[in-house]
C-alpha cells in the first residue's frame, strides 16, 4: 500500500502555494512575506517573531491549510529563520 505522500505527489512537486517577499519590517532588519495560494487567495504572512528569535507564520481569517500546505509554509520559515541568523542551507 502506497504512502498518503507518494498518493499525493507521485514524485512530483505539487506546490500550490506562492511565497512572495512584501518587503522589510519597520525595524528595516527582517523580511515580510505574503503567502498566497495558486489560485491567488490570500493565506497569510510570514514575518519574524521576536519573542522566539525565527520567523513564524500568521495565518489569514478563515484559512484553512492541510498538512502538505503546513509543511510547505514550516520549510519556508525555517529557511529564513537559518538564512537570518546567517546559517547557510
Amino acid at each position: 500500500m502506497m504512502k498518503l505522500n507518494e498518493l499525493l505527489k507521485n514524485g512530483k512537486n505539487m506546490s500550490y502555494i506562492n511565497f512572495s517577499k512584501m518587503g522589510m519590517s519597520t525595524s528595516g532588519l527582517t523580511e515580510r512575506w505574503e503567502v498566497r495560494s495558486e489560485g491567488n487567495v490570500q493565506l497569510g504572512w510570514i514575518s519574524w517573531f521576536a519573542a522566539w528569535r525565527r520567523y513564524c507564520f500568521s495565518p489569514a481569517p478563515a484559512t484553512i491549510h492541510d498538512a502538505s500546505c503546513l509543511r510547505e509554509i514550516a520549510d519556508k520559515c525555517e529557511s529564513l529563520t537559518l538564512s537570518q541568523k546567517g546559517i547557510k542551507t
